[in-house]
Parts: structure tokens; C-alpha cells; sequence
């Protein structure tokens, strides 16, 4: 099975998560009990936004991310701090948990791991979900 065709059976579940992943739609609404919810906790606006401008220069603000059908939104809340990387290890550790490090531009990773410290913001968004 996967997040698509879980090996559960249908309304078995108080809780379905999706952290940082595609939505499992149709299969959280599938295994939800009654009164269950979908919490999904997505990168925000922001995210990253820092170590995006050492890689893209001009990054876009981010979208978000879209919900699935037939869920009404609950609840929403954001959480944003701030991160000190203060070393290059620190910096290339983070760098390489992104999707960013498998689809930057070589000159934005130059110069991503060029920095001797960097300071980042990491903004989450948070939704619960419910039927």
C-alpha cells in the first residue's frame, strides 16, 4: 500500500496526517471514522525563504497547498520562527532535505553553499480538516 491505497479498513481511522506530502484525499474521507479529521501541516508562504533567495535570487512566494474535496476546513493556524544555521554544515544538512537540492540551478547551489552562517525562516502551515 501507500498514502493512495492504504491497507486499512474504510472508517477505521480518528486522525489521518499528512505532513509535508501529497493530500490523501479520497482515502483519508475512506478510512475517517465519523466526526475524524485530516490534519495537514504544509510549507508556508515563506518557507525557507532565505535559502530559497541564495538559490532562485527573486523566489515566488509559495501557494499553498490545495485542499482536498469535500473537506471543510476547521481549523488554521500558521507557525513561523526563525532558525540560525551557523556554520556550512549546518546550512548543506538543511539544504539537502529540501526538493531544492534536487532541482536548483548549479549557480544558486554555489552560492547556497558559498554562506558561511544563515539565518532562515521556517513558516508551516497548519490545517484540520473534517468531513
Amino acid at each position: 500500500g501507500n498514502i493512495f491505497a492504504m491497507p486499512l479498513e474504510d472508517q477505521c481511522a480518528d486522525l489521518v496526517y499528512s505532513i509535508f506530502a501529497p493530500i490523501p484525499g479520497v482515502e483519508a474521507a475512506r478510512i475517517l471514522k465519523p466526526g475524524g479529521a485530516l490534519i495537514v501541516a504544509c510549507a508556508g508562504r515563506e518557507h525557507l525563504w532565505e535559502l530559497r533567495c541564495q538559490l532562485y535570487g527573486r523566489p515566488r512566494v509559495g501557494e499553498g497547498v490545495q485542499m482536498p474535496a469535500g473537506f471543510a476546513v476547521a481549523h488554521k493556524e500558521t507557525l513561523s520562527y526563525a532558525i540560525h544555521l551557523p556554520h556550512q554544515d549546518a546550512i548543506r544538512c538543511l539544504f539537502a532535505m529540501t526538493p531544492f537540492y534536487y532541482r536548483c540551478p548549479s549557480e544558486g547551489r554555489q552560492r547556497l553553499l558559498a554562506c558561511e552562517s544563515l539565518t532562515v525562516k521556517v513558516e508551516v502551515d497548519f490545517t484540520v480538516l473534517t468531513l
